[in-house]
């Protein structure tokens, strides 16, 4: 909307503005005249302009999706402007500009490709089981206390059901692989089972610098943790991926690559030991969701606000 006392010219055609082009007529004496009541302007000629006006009303330059228009306009127009649409009346003959929303097209059409983008693009989940202080384990590196019951390990089951990937530092990778081969483990309940197909089904990476060789299938192993690679392999993966264990997690988060915060909190103080959440990092988070279980336990997820 061009507010009173912008000049605002007829513009040439120009493919990429929404509207009918049009082009100026018949010579008119210099002048430009505000109606301030009625929220127009009536432009004419541009005395002694050399840079014209674009449709919008700002000058129109090499960035500019439209072509230059004649620097002397050769009409007088009133320009009635509102948020709907932007009607050109010409003096004397009524000529009528019709168009949507002074927006481009080719932006409207970036805006839609960057929400696409956006919405293809695989999330990182940062997935953790922490003491009611805030440790995954204790000094003496045990974790037995966060030991989750039925309901918690379905539960868990399903938020990691749709995950394509885990990332693993190699403590939680020797950790976890006790999954590859936990279906042949007789007595196994079926929610353990459950989870074990899901595991073997995801693929791995572990980013070990002693680590020689995975000891289960789809895993592969990179010295490094490489923010840059981790981005690339979130914008390439049509699934989501977890990263696990607090010190590659911490990487993660410093990054600025972490999506998704899913923490169970357990009703257990422990005094010290590996920080779930990393130190001199600061985060404005939002909660997305919650759910409370019968034993005490707390589920708190958490996405960047």
């Amino acid at each position: 909307m061009a507010p009173p006392g912008t000049m605002i010219a007829p513009a040439t055609r120009c493919s990429r503005w929404r509207g009918t082009a049009l082009r100026a007529g018949s010579d008119t004496s210099s002048q430009t005249t505000q109606v301030a009541d009625e929220g127009v302007v009536v432009a004419s000629e541009l005395p002694g302009s050399s840079v014209p006006s674009s449709p919008l009303g700002a000058p129109i330059g090499v960035n500019s999706p439209c072509r230059a228009v004649p620097a002397r306009l050769s009409s007088v127009w009133r320009v009635a402007a509102s948020r709907a649409s932007t009607r050109l009346i010409r003096t004397g003959k009524a000529v009528t500009f019709v168009s949507r929303p002074l927006t481009f097209a080719w932006l409207r059409r970036l805006k839609r490709k960057t929400r696409l983008k956006e919405a293809r693009m695989a999330r990182l989940i940062y997935s953790a089981i922490m003491s009611l202080d805030g440790y995954t384990a204790d000094e003496d590196g045990r974790f037995e206390w966060a030991a989750p019951d039925e309901a918690v390990f379905a539960f868990v089951s399903d938020l990691e059901r749709p995950i394509g990937t885990y990332l693993y530092g190699r403590r939680m990778y020797e950790t976890m692989r006790y999954w590859e081969t936990a279906h042949t483990i007789a007595g196994q309940s079926p929610i353990e089972l459950d989870f074990a197909r899901i595991w073997q089904a995801a693929d791995k990476i572990v980013y070990s610098a002693t680590l020689q060789a995975p000891a289960t299938a789809r895993t592969r192993v990179e010295r490094d943790f490489d923010p840059e690679q981790v981005q690339k392999l979130k914008e390439a993966a049509d699934r989501d991926l977890t990263v696990s264990g607090a010190q590659l997690a911490a990487q993660a988060i410093a990054a600025g690559l972490v999506d998704e915060y899913q923490l169970f909190v357990v009703p257990a103080v422990v005094g010290g030991g590996t920080r779930a959440l990393p130190g001199k990092v600061r985060l404005n988070l939002a909660l997305a969701q919650e759910h409370r279980f019968g034993g005490g336990v707390v589920y708190l997820c958490y996405r960047p606000a």
